[in-house]
C-alpha cells in the first residue's frame, strides 16, 4: 500500500491549536505519517532585499503569519507520535536543524527550493533512517546529478516527483515522470508531492505502485492563503484511503465480487419474478402456465425456474403469491429446537406486519419489535395479541431513517432532522412502557447512530450518547447504541460510517462505561476494515456487550449472509457468542421474514446443529 504523508506545513496559520487539529485528520484518515516544516525566521530574513522578486512579498508574508517555534513543532511531533503517525521535518538551512538537534524524527525531507543544496542533502542524510527529496522544477538529468554528487542510497532515499506550482494545473502534474523515476533509480523509493486543487490526481498515482504520496491537508479548503487550495481536507483524504487502502480490491481484482446487499436489494426492488396466475394446491405439479413475471423479484427466476417445473407443491399457494423455494420443501422447528433457543436466549424479529405468521412458524420467547418511522408514528398497542404480548419478552429496535430522506441524528445541526429524531425516541419509549404495562418486563431500545458530524470531535459525540443514555436510565430505559459497518447500506447505496464502527473505539467506550449492542455481522465486518483481529477486541471489550444482533459476514461488505457462509464461526466469534447464554441474541438472517421464514430456519438448523 502507498504510503500518505500529510503535510502540515503553513495550512495552521500559525495556530497551534489548529496544527493540532490538522495531526488530528491524519490520524483518523489513517496517514502514515505527518510532516512539518521549519524556518528560522531569522536566518530567513537575514537578507531582506529592498527590491523583492516578484511575489516574494506575498511569499514573506505567509510565512511571518505561518510562524510555529521549534518548541511547538516538538509538542506537535511528540503529540504525533502518540497518534502512531512517523513524524518528518521539512528543512531549508542546515543552520535550522540545531533546533532539532536532541530530537529524533522518523525522517527528514529536502524541499524542492533547496534540492540543489549539497550542504544541507550531505547533512540531513545521515541523520534519520529515511531521507526524502522533492525534486520540483528540476529535470531527469539533474536530478540524476544530485543523486550522483550527493552519493544518496536508495536504501534510505525518497525520490518525490513534484510540479511546484500551488495548486498545479492538473493536466501539468506529468504524472509519467515516475515511470522514468521507477525505471531509472529502482534502488531508491519512488514518490508524488501532490499540489493539484482536488485528490483525484493522487489517486491515480497508485495505479504506478509507488511508495510514498504527500499531500497537503487543511481544515478548509476554501480559506484565504497560498497553501488552502492545494491541499486536502477530511473529506478528500479519506476518499484517497478509501482507494489506497482497496486499491487491489478496486482495480486488480478479476473475480466477480459476490453481490453485497445494497445491490441484492436494488435488484430485488426493481426486478421480476414468477408469480402464481391463480391458486394452485398442495400435491399439484407446478406448470410454466400456471405462472407470470412480476414485480417486485421475491421469488424464483428464469435463473432458477426450471429445476422446480413439474415438481409437486408441498402447501397451498394463492393467486398472486411469489413461487418461492419454501413451497416445494418442509421446514419445521421441533419442541426441542425451540427448547435449545430460548435456553440460549435466542430472539427474532418481528414487524408489525408479520409477527402473526412468525410467532405461528417459530414461537419462542423473545422477539424485537423492528420499526420503521412509519410504524412508529402509526403504533397502537391494540393492533397487536394481548396474549402475544403477556407471554413473551421484548427489545425495540428504532429505524435508522427520521424520515424518507434523512438518517436518524439526535445531535444534527439541521433543528429539523434533530426535532424528528427526538420525537421517534420519545414514541418509542411510549410503546416500551405500554409494552412492559401489559407484561411487566423492562424493554431495551436499541439504535444505529451513525450521524457523526465532526469525526475529530468523536468522543465528544461519545460523551453526549452516553449523557443521553444516563438520562434514559432515570426513566427505567435502557438505549442501546447498535456497532455498525464502516460501509453501510443506505438509501440503496453505500455509505461511510464514522462513529461505532471502529473497534478501536471500544477502549474509550469501555472508559465511560457506554453499554452497547454488538451487532456480529457488523463487526466482523468492521475488524476486515481497519484490519484488526475479531476475536482480540471481542474478548477485550465484552463487557460492555449488553445485547447481540447475530447474523454472519465476510470480507468488508457480505454483510448478513447464512451462518457459517462468512467468518462468524471460523474466527470462533460464534462460540463465545454463545457462552453468554443469558444476554439475549436477535438472530438477523437478512431477510428470514421472507418466503415463509426459510433462511430463518435454515439458519436455526444450523445453530441447533452447532450446539448438539
Amino acid at each position: 500500500m502507498t504510503k500518505l504523508i500529510a503535510e502540515i506545513g503553513i495550512n495552521h496559520n500559525g495556530n497551534f491549536l489548529e496544527a493540532i487539529k490538522l495531526v488530528d485528520i491524519a490520524s483518523l484518515t489513517n496517514c502514515w505519517g505527518v510532516k512539518f516544516q521549519y524556518r528560522n525566521l531569522n536566518n530567513y530574513f537575514l537578507h531582506e532585499q529592498k527590491s523583492a522578486e516578484l511575489g516574494k512579498e506575498i511569499i514573506d508574508k505567509e510565512i511571518k503569519k505561518n510562524y510555529l517555534s521549534h518548541q511547538q513543532i516538538l509538542r506537535l511531533a511528540n503529540y504525533s507520535k502518540k497518534k502512531n503517525l512517523k513524524v518528518g521535518l521539512s528543512l531549508f538551512s542546515k543552520k535550522d536543524y540545531k533546533s532539532f538537534k536532541n530530537y529524533k524524527f522518523d525522517f527528514f525531507k529536502i524541499p524542492s527550493p533547496v534540492c540543489h543544496d549539497y550542504e544541507l542533502i550531505s547533512f540531513l542524510k545521515n541523520k534519520a533512517k529515511l531521507n526524502i527529496i522533492s525534486f520540483g522544477g528540476k529535470n531527469f538529468f539533474e536530478i540524476k546529478k544530485i543523486i550522483k554528487d550527493c552519493n544518496l542510497k536508495g536504501s534510505n532515499t525518497v525520490l518525490l516527483h513534484c510540479i511546484s506550482n500551488y495548486p498545479v494545473n492538473e493536466l501539468n502534474s506529468n504524472l509519467g515522470f515516475l515511470d522514468n523515476l521507477l525505471k531509472n533509480f529502482k534502488d531508491f523509493k519512488i514518490g508524488y508531492s501532490s499540489h493539484e486543487k482536488t485528490i483525484l490526481n493522487a489517486i491515480l498515482c497508485l495505479t504506478k505502485n509507488i511508495d510514498y504520496v504527500e499531500r497537503h491537508i487543511t481544515l478548509d479548503k476554501n480559506k484565504d492563503g497560498l497553501d488552502h487550495s492545494s491541499s486536502s481536507d477530511f473529506k478528500e483524504l479519506s476518499l484517497y484511503q478509501i482507494y489506497n487502502e482497496n486499491f487491489s480490491k478496486i482495480y486488480k481484482q478479476t473475480k466477480k465480487l459476490m453481490p453485497n446487499q445494497g445491490e441484492i436489494i436494488n435488484i430485488q426492488n426493481l426486478g421480476t419474478s414468477y408469480y402464481a396466475k391463480k391458486k394452485i394446491n398442495k400435491g399439484d405439479f407446478l406448470k410454466k402456465k400456471f405462472l407470470e413475471k412480476k414485480h417486485p423479484c421475491v421469488g424464483l427466476t428464469d435463473l432458477n425456474i426450471e429445476k422446480y417445473l413439474n415438481q409437486r407443491l408441498c402447501k397451498n399457494i394463492k393467486k398472486n403469491d411469489p413461487i418461492t423455494k419454501s413451497i416445494f420443501t418442509e421446514q419445521n422447528i421441533s419442541k426441542s429446537d425451540l427448547g435449545i433457543l430460548e435456553e440460549y436466549n435466542f430472539s427474532l424479529p418481528i414487524r408489525p406486519r408479520d409477527y402473526k405468521n412468525i410467532y405461528n412458524h417459530i414461537p419462542i420467547k423473545n422477539f424485537e419489535l423492528h420499526l420503521s418511522f412509519i410504524d412508529i408514528n402509526n403504533f397502537k398497542i391494540k393492533d397487536f395479541d394481548n396474549i402475544f404480548i403477556k407471554k413473551n419478552n421484548f427489545t425495540i429496535h428504532m429505524p435508522d431513517y427520521c424520515d424518507e430522506n434523512n438518517i436518524i441524528d439526535f445531535f444534527s445541526p439541521n433543528f429539523i432532522i434533530k426535532r424528528k429524531s427526538i420525537t421517534l425516541l420519545k414514541k418509542t419509549i411510549k410503546i416500551a412502557k405500554q409494552i412492559k404495562k401489559i407484561n411487566g418486563s423492562d424493554v431495551s431500545i436499541i439504535i444505529s447512530l451513525s450521524r457523526l458530524n465532526n469525526p475529530i470531535d468523536k468522543h465528544k459525540y461519545y460523551d453526549k450518547i452516553k449523557k443521553l443514555i444516563n438520562n434514559l436510565k432515570k426513566l427505567s430505559i435502557n438505549l442501546y447504541p447498535q456497532w455498525l459497518p464502516v460501509d453501510a447500506w443506505y438509501f440503496g447505496g453505500n455509505v461511510k460510517t464514522r462513529a461505532f464502527s471502529n473497534p478501536q473505539d471500544l477502549h474509550y467506550l469501555k472508559k465511560i462505561k457506554l453499554d452497547i449492542c454488538l451487532d456480529a455481522s457488523h463487526f466482523i465486518l468492521s475488524c476486515n476494515f481497519h484490519k484488526l483481529n475479531v476475536l482480540k477486541y471481542y474478548s477485550n471489550y465484552k463487557d460492555i456487550f449488553k445485547h447481540y444482533h447475530l447474523s454472519d459476514a465476510k470480507n468488508t461488505d457480505g454483510e448478513g449472509v447464512l451462518i457459517g457462509q462468512g467468518e462468524i464461526i471460523e474466527s470462533g466469534l460464534f462460540k463465545k457468542i454463545l457462552n453468554d447464554k443469558k444476554t439475549v441474541k436477535v438472530l438477523e438472517t437478512w431477510q428470514g421474514h421472507l418466503d415463509e421464514l426459510y433462511n430463518f430456519k435454515k439458519d436455526i438448523r444450523k445453530i441447533i446443529k452447532l450446539l448438539k
